[in-house]
C-alpha cells in the first residue's frame, strides 16, 4: 500500500548531561535523513582515461525535526539549548496507513543535537511558530 507524506508518527528527544532524557514529542516535519556516501575515483594508468569508481563511507545527512512552539516544548526549550553540540538525540519516524495503524518497520536516526531554533518573530505574519531541531546523524537503524 503507498504511504502519503503525512502518514507518520515522528517522535525526538535528547539526552541531558544525567543521562536522561527530554522527550520532545511528536514532530510534524522531519527534513533529511538521507543515507549518502562519499565517493572514491580511481584513475588507472598514467593518462588516467580508464576510471574505476570505489566504495566509499557512509555518510548520513542531517535530520532537521520541526514541531509547534506549544506551551510544553516552551517549558524544554531552555534545557534543549543547554543540550546542542553535546546532546545525544534520537528521531523515530513510524510510517502508519491512513487510519493510524502501524505498518512496516520504523527508523531510528542517532546523533548529537546540533541546533536549537525557534521561527523568527514577524509582526505582520501570520504562520504558527515552530520549534526545530538540528541533529548530525552518526547512524540510521
Amino acid at each position: 500500500m503507498p504511504s502519503r507524506v503525512e502518514n507518520s508518527y515522528v517522535t525526538a528527544r535528547v539526552q541531558r548531561a544525567n543521562g536522561t532524557w527530554i522527550e520532545c514529542g511528536y514532530q510534524e516535519d522531519r527534513v533529511g535523513g538521507h543515507s549518502d556516501s562519499s565517493a572514491v575515483v580511481y584513475s588507472m594508468g598514467s593518462i588516467g582515461k580508464i576510471r574505476r569508481t570505489l566504495g566509499g563511507r557512509p555518510e548520513p545527512g542531517a535530520v532537521t525535526v520541526r514541531a509547534l512552539y506549544d506551551e510544553p516544548r516552551q517549558a524544554i526549550e531552555h534545557d534543549l539549548r543547554a543540550r546542542a553540540g553535546k546532546g545525544a538525540m534520537s528521531v523515530t519516524e513510524q510510517p502508519t496507513n491512513d487510519d493510524e495503524e502501524v505498518i512496516g518497520p520504523a527508523t531510528t536516526w542517532t546523533g548529537i543535537l546540533k541546533m536549537v531554533g525557534v521561527t523568527d518573530t514577524n509582526m505582520n505574519g501570520n504562520a504558527a511558530k515552530q520549534l526545530e531541531l538540528e541533529m548530525h546523524v552518526e547512524s540510521v537503524a
